[in-house]
Formats: structure tokens, C-alpha cells, sequence
């Protein structure tokens, strides 16, 4: 071979070998800069939905707030009165529209349980919203009931410094207001119960992958 073939033969290889180094570093970059954008994107929609469900979640709060400290319902729950804490919490529910509506005793011990405007019946002991309200904490939390989703505040219910019974206040998270959620924060969403999906933006496919991937990273 001619030295100026293998000259030649040398710059071809040098100039492959860049083109390839070339790729791989345009390739790491832009694959990169793809996850950084997708990152903060998934951030900033993840705030968006707090900042949404925390504002929600306050004004339930502040509402619940208000209908505890009724001089009606003190004087009624005071009682014990199972069906005259019955008809009020009827009218109560009938003004609020809300979806649950739970009262109980100063022990913890439900006096009215309803859902969707009828008397229910369901084990309270696992919810820790009742627990900080019988604790005088007010609070807020997302209940799993009945295969339904609710958003519930829970407050305590007092006269002067003794604490007679709670109340907590429930609405039933819809499938129009998570797609809602969804347009907000341009992003899907997924609500779950256990390993159980309850509510999704996602279409079949797209929601299989999403717990195939939650299942492989030992979310679920």
C-alpha cells in the first residue's frame, strides 16, 4: 500500500472516530437535556397540585369550621341524641351538599354517619383525620371508602374548653374534577386504592404501563 493511501486511510479513520465520539456527546446532551426538561415539568406539576389540592382542601376546612361552631349543632351533639342528631345533620347535609357526613360523641363514637344524603354505617377507627379532630387538631385528608375516593376535613367540636364531638364533612373526588386537576397541571393522573386504580386521565394502555413501572420501582 502507498504511504499516501495509508495516510489517507489514517484521516478517514480519525475523522470516523470523531463523527462517532461526535454522536455519542450530541446523543448524551440531547437525551439529557430531554430528562432535565421532563424533571422539572413533572416538578412544577406536581406543585401545581399541591398548591390546587391544599387550596381545596382549606376551604372545606374553613367551612367545616364554621358548622361546628353552630350553636344548634353544640347543643345537639351535646345531648347524644342519635335521631335528633340525625334530622340536623340532614339539614346540614341538605345546605352543604356535601357527599359524607360523619358526627361523633366526645369518645369517638359515631352519632350520625351518611353517605350521599343516607344513613351509612362504615368502621372509623383507621381514619386519622377523627383522630387529630379528638385531639382538638383540625385537619384535612382524602378518605378511601365504599370504592369511592372523598376529600374530608374533621374539626373538633367544643363548648368553652371541653370538647363534646366532631364533625367531619366529606365530597366524593369525581372523574370531571381530576380530569380538571389534569388540565391544570398538563399532566395525568391516577388515583389509586391500594394496588387498585379508582380513578384515571390515562386511557387502558397508557395506565397499564403506568402501574407496570410503579410495580418495577416498588411504589406499589
Amino acid at each position: 500500500m502507498k504511504f499516501q493511501n495509508k495516510i489517507l486511510l489514517s484521516i478517514w479513520g480519525v475523522v470516523l472516530s470523531l463523527l462517532v465520539i461526535t454522536f455519542f456527546i450530541i446523543n448524551y446532551w440531547t437525551r439529557s437535556g430531554i430528562e432535565e426538561t421532563f424533571s422539572k415539568e413533572l416538578r412544577s406539576s406536581h406543585t401545581n397540585l399541591r398548591v390546587l389540592m391544599a387550596l381545596q382542601s382549606e376551604i372545606l376546612l374553613r367551612g367545616s369550621q364554621v358548622i361546628a361552631e353552630s350553636p344548634r349543632l353544640r347543643a345537639v351533639v351535646e345531648l347524644q341524641d342519635a335521631k335528633t342528631a340525625y334530622q340536623l345533620s340532614q339539614e346540614i347535609n341538605q345546605t352543604t351538599a356535601s357527599d359524607l357526613f360523619l358526627l361523633t360523641d366526645f369518645r369517638g363514637r359515631p352519632l350520625v354517619q351518611m353517605l350521599y344524603g343516607q344513613a351509612g354505617e362504615w368502621d372509623i377507627a383507621g381514619y386519622e383525620s377523627v383522630k387529630q379532630a379528638m385531639m382538638r387538631s383540625p385537619s384535612t385528608d382524602v378518605w378511601s371508602l365504599k370504592d369511592k375516593i372523598f376529600r374530608v376535613a374533621s374539626v373538633p367540636i367544643a363548648v368553652d374548653k371541653d370538647l363534646i364531638g366532631t364533625l367531619t364533612i366529606g365530597f366524593n373526588i369525581k372523574e370531571g374534577e381530576v380530569r380538571s386537576l389534569k388540565d391544570q397541571t398538563n399532566s395525568g393522573i391516577l388515583l389509586m386504592q391500594q394496588s387498585s386504580a379508582i380513578l384515571s386521565t390515562f386511557d387502558k394502555g397508557e395506565q397499564e404501563r403506568v402501574l407496570a413501572a410503579l410495580t418495577t420501582s416498588n411504589i406499589l
